[in-house]
């Protein structure tokens, strides 16, 4: 097409009217990657508006106090993850851990707060919007938490008071629950879920997992299968490798496969989910993960913004990976997930000794 000559794009110009005002309001969205400069754009927008308007900007920052959260944790927990044992004070670890502790703490009351009883926020919020990373979230918290907790045990800071003090903090916490099963503390209370073991083949009682795609390939009874895709992946019980016992629950390739139990819950109550899991590789696209869902009591999902999800850190042993969870309030299930993502055909990994257990 040949371009235009000057004479005519002047004609065209010549056209336009000034702009005349037909609403009383200005809306607009911005969209862009966490951490982008949505909220700090937005609040620069509002103050060039009030400078040509001369009138102030109102701005409503309930709906921001979540995922102000969400960063100052994701930060914090960076930090601590960033630094080298023995490289920082104790003061400073322990100022981040609690930075962290106090985020997680947070979060379910935010969340509660600023998108639940919010009467702007949509069904999709409400719904968890992006579940999979408040799940890595809580997830990446928690492990930084734990480890830098770990490596000044390590470090013999036991001795100090700071450290001490510290422990007694994190009482009732999830960063506690997690080292109480790493100590063995839990080992003996009831496991919930059925045949966490994958040992028996035989009818196991309570109550039995389905839901819309859910099959039961490769499981023995009190557990269920999905696949995203069905011609990907395969799933099946693993005689060659188990953590204890005989079997285990392999999966092998797949995009997004797992294994699936639920449990029924108590609202408010607290619980956590462990199981060990053996991968044979770990990456950020490849993930091999311990998940907890919740349903209601008509079987829907429910409230995603508090699932949560481990993932496998160290490939080629047997890991235990632990979620501390609470129930939140209309939740009559914890759906159970044993995940992997993105797995290429022909590699593996597998996962056994699983359990759920009320915290006491």
């Amino acid at each position: 097409m040949e371009p235009d000559s000057g004479a005519e794009r002047q004609d065209v110009v010549g056209k336009f009217t000034k702009a005349v005002s037909q609403q009383k309001f200005l809306k607009m969205a911005l969209y862009g990657a966490a951490g982008s400069g949505k909220t700090l754009t937005s609040l620069l927008f509002a103050e060039g508006l009030a400078a040509i308007s001369k009138k102030r900007i109102a701005y409503v920052d309930k709906g921001l106090e979540y995922p102000l959260n969400l960063i100052t944790g994701w930060l914090a927990a960076d930090r601590l993850e960033s630094l080298e044992p023995g490289s920082q004070s104790t003061a400073e670890v322990l100022r981040l851990v609690r930075q962290v502790n106090r985020c997680l703490e947070a979060a379910p009351r935010l969340w509660q707060r600023s998108i639940m009883e919010d009467r702007y926020s949509t069904d999709w919020y409400k719904a968890g919007g992006r579940p999979m990373i408040i799940g890595q979230w809580v997830s990446h918290c928690q492990n930084a938490s734990l480890t830098a907790v770990a490596d000044l045990a390590a470090s013999g800071a036991t001795t100090d008071q700071a450290y001490s003090d510290l422990l007694a903090e994190l009482k009732g916490t999830d960063v506690e629950t997690i080292l109480r099963v790493h100590r063995g503390e839990l080992d003996g209370e009831p496991n919930l879920l059925n045949n966490g073991s994958f040992e028996s083949t035989e009818g196991t009682e309570g109550e039995k997992p389905s839901g819309p795609g859910w099959t039961s390939e490769g499981t023995p009874p009190g557990w269920g299968t999905w696949k995203i895709d069905a011609g990907k992946g395969r799933l099946y019980l693993d005689a060659g490798k188990a953590h204890s016992g005989t079997l285990s629950a392999a999966l092998e390739g797949g995009d997004c496969t797992c294994y699936i139990a639920t449990v029924p819950v108590e609202a408010k109550k607290h619980y956590v989910a462990w199981a060990y899991a053996w991968a044979e590789k770990a990456s950020s696209d490849r993930k091999t993960t311990l998940e907890v869902r919740w349903q209601d009591e008509k079987g829907k999902w429910f409230n995603g913004g508090l699932n949560t999800s481990v993932e496998t850190r160290h490939p080629g042993r047997w890991e235990r990976l632990v979620s501390p969870v609470a129930a939140p309030e209309g939740a009559a299930r914890a759906v159970v997930l044993l995940v992997v993502y993105d797995m290429p055909e022909g590699e593996r990994a597998w996962f056994d000794d699983a359990a759920f257990v009320a915290v006491p």
